[in-house]
């Protein structure tokens, strides 16, 4: 092992654009479908409980994919797991444009889900292997602003696809048309929606070419030494501990040093409760990403573009928020992650129960609230899935580390879709109403859960010290 040379320095920028490009790019057709659920009522009156069976299927292959995957990219590489996940998320997009059903859409969304779930463990994965412990939080940051970015890209491309098909076909915008008034422009109901779909898929196609030329999983599969992921982390360590991390290693060493890392993974009373704190967060993030279109439309009474094109709001200030978490945990906290996730769930939490009440007051406000939900939780968010995941797992298996974070998390995701599809299909005056207060609650039980481990620190580094 090494620390970063001269060479090293083009392939990182390289592989961190196209890993960031990547991860964006999934949430074309991910994002897409909470755009596609107010066209598809249109067009075939599906319920909202009848969309969250579709909804749900993805999230529970989801949750399965990051276990599976998150072990599979540690063991495969990255760029294999993630091009064919890619490719496969792309040709279920597709296939999507010619569905009917809510059953085929739930076997097509949750082949999807399973694809979609190669990205995240297998990215986080492959920067862990370019970036060391030190400036992980600074430019794992900036890079985990793709999947806010991505996503607000992904929500704005599918709205625009939509309405300007929709005005191609039916001649008229849709900002002029009154929901009753839909069903007389018969010919762009039953045509627009599929474009939500095949437009994504294309382009998700490209982005999965580029993957594949472009990027390597690590700095020995271009001729570069392997990089000491906790190098300037100590300043005084001694001959035998240098010696040690020069070393390199043999086949079965690397196995057996992957079982340890395996075995810290599961064993960290950490990990374990930012899996708990990422449950209730993420139930949050994908209850807004996949509802508050719907929730614009049926409860605010906005029209189809209003609903589309304000909820961006919610990832709008994310960016920020990541890239503030960011550079705090490494410069003020010394790479500890905790803090200032709990700060900002903190504010999550009055963000979530100030949303509840201005979202009625005008267009203004209900965008203002989002900014701020955006920023509180992205950060969080994007910190303990990445830095802290490739802290807490090394490099020997940040890939599972991600992926246990990550898919016990997506349990929550998971959950939230059929719970908020029942609630608002049930008690249709009602429901929507008590939406963001749940997400208070939920916010403020992740705040105190992560605050357990304010000043914990990997296993890894932890031994490091006391060999110092």
């Amino acid at each position: 092992m090494s620390t970063i040379t001269r060479e090293h320095v083009p392939w990182r920028y390289r592989v961190f654009a196209i890993t960031w490009l990547g991860y964006a790019g999934f949430y074309l057709c991910r994002k897409n479908f909470a755009v596609a659920k107010n066209a598809l009522d249109d067009t075939f009156g599906f319920t909202n409980m009848q969309l969250s069976y579709v909804w749900t299927g993805y999230l529970a292959m989801y949750a399965l994919g990051q276990f599976v995957n998150g072990f599979l990219g540690d063991v495969k590489g990255p760029r294999f797991m993630v091009t064919l996940g890619l490719c496969t998320s792309a040709a279920m997009n597709f296939f999507c444009g010619f569905g009917e059903t809510i059953g085929l859409f739930a076997i097509l969304m949750g082949i999807n889900g399973y694809a979609q779930a190669t990205g995240w463990p297998g990215l986080v994965k492959c920067m862990g292997n370019w970036f060391i412990i030190r400036e992980r939080g600074r430019v794992m940051g900036w890079w985990g602003t793709c999947f806010a970015v991505g996503g607000m890209i992904a929500t704005l491309y599918a709205t625009f696809l939509f309405s300007t098909y929709w005005e191609m076909i039916a001649h008229v915008p849709l900002s002029e048309i009154e929901d009753s008034q839909i069903q007389q422009y018969p010919e762009a109901v039953a045509q627009a929606w599929k474009i939500i779909f095949w437009g994504p898929a294309a382009t998700l196609l490209l982005i999965a070419l580029l993957f594949l030329i472009l990027v390597r999983n690590r700095p020995a599969d271009v001729g570069l030494n392997t990089l000491d992921e906790f190098d300037g982390l100590e300043d005084h360590r001694d001959e035998d501990v240098k010696a040690e991390t020069a070393r390199v290693l043999s086949q079965e060493e690397e196995k057996a040093e992957f079982r340890v890392a395996l075995k810290n993974v599961f064993s960290s009373r950490t990990v374990w409760i930012y899996c708990a704190v990422y449950f209730c967060m993420k139930f949050i993030r994908y209850g807004m990403l996949s509802w508050l279109p719907k929730y614009a439309k049926d409860e605010l009474a906005y029209d189809f573009s209003s609903a589309g094109y304000l909820s961006v709001g919610f990832e709008l200030a994310a960016p920020l928020g990541v890239l503030f978490c960011g550079y705090v945990s490494d410069k003020l906290f010394n790479a500890r992650r905790t803090p200032i996730c709990s700060i900002m769930l903190a504010c999550l939490f009055i963000a979530c129960l100030a949303q509840a009440k201005i979202a009625y007051w005008s267009m203004g406000w209900y965008f203002l609230g989002l900014c701020a939900i955006g920023f509180t939780i992205f950060g969080p968010d994007a910190l303990m899935s990445g830095p802290a995941a490739q802290d807490f797992g090394s490099a020997r298996a940040a890939g599972m580390c991600a992926g246990l974070i990550n898919g016990v998390g997506s349990i929550g995701a998971m959950l939230q879709e059929p719970l908020i599809g029942w609630a608002t299909t049930t008690y249709k005056e009602t429901a929507w109403s008590w939406l963001f207060y749940v997400f208070a609650g939920l916010a403020l039980i992740a705040t105190v859960a992560i605050t357990f481990t304010w000043n914990d620190i990997p296993r890894l580094h932890k031994e490091r010290q006391a060999q110092t």
